[in-house]
């Protein structure tokens, strides 16, 4: 699992991880990866979770 950064919707923080990736090239010795899945976690206070979660959940419903 590789970390790919932070990123903040509504009052809540979220952590965004690589859980799967794969090789697709060696260039000049370094590989490079393509990221196949990725896992979005809350993180933060769960008061807050808990009362932004309906705003939160009709935010990403709109992306699918």
């Amino acid at each position: 699992m590789s970390l790919l950064g932070f990123i903040r919707f509504t009052e809540t923080y979220y952590i965004s991880l690589i859980t799967k990736k794969s090789v697709v090239a060696l260039i000049g010795g370094h590989y490079i990866y393509h990221i196949d899945e990725t896992e979005l976690l809350p993180i933060g206070q769960p008061s807050k979770l808990e009362k932004n979660s309906e705003e939160a959940s009709s935010c990403f419903s709109q992306l699918r």
